[in-house]
């Protein structure tokens, strides 16, 4: 019954190469799968946005297994067995007494307790969801099913609660930082953090980026993108500036020069500033 509760969210096909790290659209096997194997990877939903609850396969497998052995999981389980057998056996009863009235051609009696049956179904459901309720409460007063209970939902607000996390620092690529691994560093915070989707992630990006890099973020309309659109645009942005800047670099480490009265030592700082800007290790 779990899983019939959960393969509706879910893409109906895998990525190549199995389970990978990171968001990923399963389908009903790889999900599972990716449960198995605890993935910290998180899956997403049909339309590529996470789902609802942000929680990483590792995180639904922890949760699923409480949930099998949760009292109240029991009680339903057995409740639907009992429904379906009393329904079972009313109907084989209904048709032997529609089948007797039937030979004496007495149709209207057939009529009546053909519904007659149908309101002894529905009441008898009523009757066995309400008998589930009631015993769910009566565990809350310190019952050993009712115990099993909260910590299940215990452990559910702590799984979807967000974590205490680090945010990074405003980025604005003067100190020539890597805008790559800066977005990297940022995604695993917005991850940890909010459950939100990828235009939400887009905009409060708005809150990390300063100088240049946010006027550009601007420009682009961030606010009102999607951050897996958005990213790409602004990293090769970022790369034709780190280029011109570069050059400029380039152009006054060959006219560095050492002026009267510095020391050499002063001239070699001001030489490897220089350096560092005109030969960056990456220009992302």
């Amino acid at each position: 019954m779990i899983c019939r509760m959960m393969l509706p969210a879910l893409r109906p096909h895998s990525p190549a190469g199995g389970v990978k790290r990171g968001d990923l659209a399963v389908s009903g096997v790889s999900f599972f799968l990716g449960m198995l194997e605890k993935s910290r990877g998180e899956p997403v939903g049909e339309d590529g946005e996470p789902l609802p609850i942000r929680m990483t396969f590792a995180d639904w497998h922890t949760y699923l297994m409480a949930l099998s052995k949760s009292s109240f999981w029991t009680r339903m389980a057995q409740t639907e067995l009992e429904d379906s057998r009393r329904e079972k056996s009313w109907d084989r009863l209904d048709d032997l007494k529609i089948s007797s009235e039937d030979d004496r051609g007495n149709r209207k009696g057939h009529r009546r307790r053909a519904k007659a049956r149908r309101q002894r179904t529905s009441s008898c459901s009523s009757s066995s969801r309400s008998s589930s309720a009631r015993s769910v409460s009566s565990g809350k007063n310190g019952g050993r099913e009712g115990k099993s209970d909260m910590v299940l939902l215990k452990l559910l607000k702590e799984l979807n609660q967000p974590k205490d996390v680090v945010a990074p620092s405003v980025f604005t690529g003067e100190d020539g930082a890597s805008l790559k691994r800066f977005l990297v560093d940022y995604e695993d915070f917005f991850a940890a953090k909010y459950n939100g989707n990828e235009r939400q992630k887009a905009k409060q990006l708005a809150n990390f980026l300063g100088g240049k890099v946010k006027q550009a973020y601007e420009a682009m309309d961030g606010t009102n993108q999607k951050f897996r659109y958005l990213k790409p645009r602004l990293t090769k942005w970022y790369q034709g500036e780190r280029l011109s800047s570069r050059r400029q670099a380039e152009k006054e480490f060959d006219k560095a020069r050492l002026s009267f009265g510095d020391s050499t030592s002063i001239f070699a700082l001001k030489l490897e500033q220089i350096a560092e800007r005109a030969f960056p290790a990456s220009l992302y």
